[in-house]
């Protein structure tokens, strides 16, 4: 008898949970006479290719990303250019949100949502979404929530949003990145050549002979110092050219960060066409981890006719003003490979000193 009773009030209390979620389920999804009401234009898509301003913020920090002489730059980084194809592609993602249902109108469920009024450090907190146009005028003022349950829209991405000035939620179709993360906005190619472009590497660290790697067809290289040959057609160093083209960066700041650190080395890429590219590599972090900074580009015009050291002049102007005034963290692999190379040109080169 007793667990009888005991299996009934089970039954009673199981019963009561389920009709208690159905009941949060109902009043966040269609209460009332809310499916009569008209989905909002949430986004102004045919203004949007006259966007100038992304802001996105959340938990009291702010992303932005501004567009001039029809380029999307970071002005957190001091105007570095921020990766034209993933800001295109969120402006994409924006356009194509499709408003599916309502849910809750009740400022007081909004926060199950994800789309809280408050700006605390919290999940209940949403991300607002600002793109503007150079007047300042609105195309999209948005909240941005919670993804929804795969059982609302099954099989296809949905999240849930409202206006910044209302309390409306809504159930939209497809997904939009919010990240705050400046690295994952930044352009990452710093610059790009090809393989062959590249005539040379030379590596000074200020206190030995300058030692060159001088390309000499076929994947085979000539190792030079002062004029003087120390190892003829040697193989090996293709992994470190082709880490040049392109070159990649996984972090961009500002020089004011290195303002007091001494390089380690420098390397003079010179290239096929005279142009020649000085980096400066140092370490900027407490691991000894390799970093970059271009100091400058500059042009040799000697051969060159007026002509081709203006066009190459123009080209280096351009590199200065994109990627003169940042710091760049190479990957891994390509600051392994610089700290590498340079450490065995200098086992190479006092060798040679010790048998002359």
């Amino acid at each position: 008898m007793r667990a009888r009773t005991n299996l009934l009030v089970g039954c009673v209390a199981g019963a009561s949970i389920v009709a208690a979620a159905y009941a949060v389920l109902v009043r966040l999804s269609t209460p009332g006479d809310m499916v009569s009401i008209p989905p909002p234009a949430m986004v102004d898509a045919e203004r949007l290719e006259d966007a100038r301003l992304i802001r996105i913020g959340r938990d009291g920090r702010e992303l932005l990303i501004e567009q001039s002489d029809d380029v999307w730059r970071l002005p957190a980084l001091g105007g570095y250019e921020a990766n034209q194809v993933a800001v295109n592609s969120w402006l994409d993602r924006l356009r194509e949100l499709r408003i599916i249902e309502p849910r809750t109108a009740n400022p007081e469920l909004l926060p199950r949502l994800g789309l809280d009024h408050g700006t605390a450090a919290t999940d209940t907190a949403g991300a607002t979404v600002e793109v503007s146009t150079p007047e300042g005028s609105l195309i999209a003022d948005l909240v941005v929530g919670k993804s929804a349950p795969e059982f609302v829209l099954p099989g296809r991405s949905a999240l849930y949003l409202r206006q910044s000035d209302g309390d409306q939620a809504w159930v939209a179709q497809g997904a939009l990145p919010l990240s705050l993360d400046i690295q994952d906005w930044i352009d990452p190619v710093i610059f790009e050549l090809a393989p062959d472009d590249i005539r040379s590497l030379t590596f000074v660290d200020g206190q030995n002979t300058p030692i060159q790697i001088v390309r000499q067809g076929s994947g085979r290289f000539d190792i030079v110092a002062a004029d003087e040959v120390l190892a003829p057609s040697v193989q090996g160093y293709n992994p470190l050219i082709e880490a040049f083209s392109p070159l990649m960066a996984v972090n961009v700041m500002t020089k004011t960060i290195a303002a007091e650190r001494e390089p380690v080395f420098l390397v003079y890429l010179s290239l096929k066409n005279r142009l020649l590219i000085e980096i400066e590599v140092m370490p900027l972090s407490a691991d000894n981890s390799t970093d970059v900074t271009i100091r400058s580009f500059l042009a040799d015009r000697v051969g060159l006719d007026p002509y081709r050291a203006s066009s190459l002049q123009d080209r280096v102007e351009i590199l200065n003003e994109t990627r003169g005034n940042w710091l760049f963290r190479l990957p891994p692999e390509t600051g392994m490979l610089l700290r590498q190379t340079f450490d065995e040109l200098q086992r190479l080169a006092e060798a040679s000193t010790d048998r002359s």
